[in-house]
């Protein structure tokens, strides 16, 4: 094995391996060392970065490294199961993943540590953060379904944090089924995922799309990219997906700076990813410019009516989702990722 693909792999592997150490230990040290919590926190996000770091440098000089851990045996095949892939894409959203959260986790540090249920809260914070990561870095749709799920779980305990409060158990509720609508769509798209390319992964869907895009049966590859895009939206608070956005002003105001920072791109992060299949899908591509302009719309506009800086901050990040929407269509491939 070449010298740079085993340290890109060794640190692909530590990014979410230090961090579920992480997640798992901040349980106990915020109950019985919570002093050291700060210095526990800053070491681990900078680790963290500075992997990240230097395995973007590594993929910049040398290309990018895709492996798989677990692999499953089909019709003579192997499918991956657990992998991951390093590129430019994967590990520049992940260099931002890492230095937002970790902004964040500092933060709540000392907004957060005197409130109740704060042992929990940072769990959920630093689970929601595993879950992104291992969103961006897999190498296969089935992992990244399944991260994809429990990241919306996770972001739906957060905004149910303040249990004493009504509008937090509306809020949380209102996310869970836009959600259902958003992972039944996915679901779907995975079962005809299979049927089409054989294959989750994500590397095997991208080339024969793009290299073989006349052999893809045209129904089925439309219905495909479609169902990805309402799950897309669902995450993305696309209109009319949109419902559950103002509710997150529920959350703890560092949930929110992470969520509008980092969580609800995630859509946008899926659209460049599977670029070359949406692009063998011209009819979804114009849904998606179509529902991305009224989203872009309805969500500015709305900001400009509102006075309180939370609900402003809502709206904004709807328009800026739906400008995101409409870029990721109109770049259509991004071959230099």
């Amino acid at each position: 094995m070449n010298l740079w693909v085993g340290l890109v792999q060794t640190l692909v592997l530590l990014i979410p391996g230090f961090l579920f150490i992480f997640t798992v230990a901040n349980a106990l040290i915020s109950r019985f060392f919570p002093g050291r919590l700060a210095a526990v926190t800053l070491l681990t996000f900078t680790i963290l970065w500075v992997c990240a770091l230097v395995a973007f440098v590594v993929v910049i000089f040398n290309g990018p490294v895709d492996f798989s851990v677990v692999t499953l045996s089909w019709d003579f095949t192997q499918t991956p199961l657990v992998g991951f892939r390093a590129d430019r894409l994967s590990l520049v959203v992940a260099l931002l993943v890492i230095t937002v959260s970790g902004i964040v986790h500092l933060y709540s540090l000392r907004a957060m540590v005197e409130e109740p249920h704060f042992t929990r809260y940072f769990l959920l914070l630093s689970l929601i953060t595993l879950e992104v990561l291992l969103v961006v870095l897999t190498n296969n749709l089935l992992m990244l379904s399944v991260f994809w799920v429990l990241k919306g779980l996770t972001l739906t305990f957060l905004l149910a944090h303040y249990t004493e409060r009504p509008a937090s158990w509306r809020a949380a509720i209102k996310k869970l089924r836009i959600d259902l609508v958003g992972d039944a769509a996915f679901l779907g798209a995975m079962v005809l995922t299979w049927q089409i390319f054989e294959s989750f992964d994500l590397s095997t869907i991208s080339t024969r799309a793009s290299e073989a895009p006349q052999s893809l049966p045209v129904v089925q590859t439309t219905l495909l990219t479609a169902l990805l895009l309402i799950a897309i939206m669902a995450k993305s608070a696309q209109f009319p997906l949109h419902g559950w956005l103002p509710g997150s002003v529920e959350a703890p105001t560092p949930v929110s700076a992470l969520m509008h920072a980092g969580l609800i791109n995630a859509g946008g992060f899926l659209f460049i990813r599977l670029s070359l299949l949406f692009v063998a899908a011209p009819l979804t591509l114009v849904l998606a410019l179509l529902f991305g302009a009224v989203t872009a719309f309805y969500g500015t506009l709305v900001m400009l009516t509102r006075y309180d800086i939370k609900g402003k901050l809502v709206y904004s990040t709807m328009g800026q989702m739906g400008f995101m929407l409409i870029e990721c269509r109109l770049a259509r491939t991004l071959e230099h990722f």
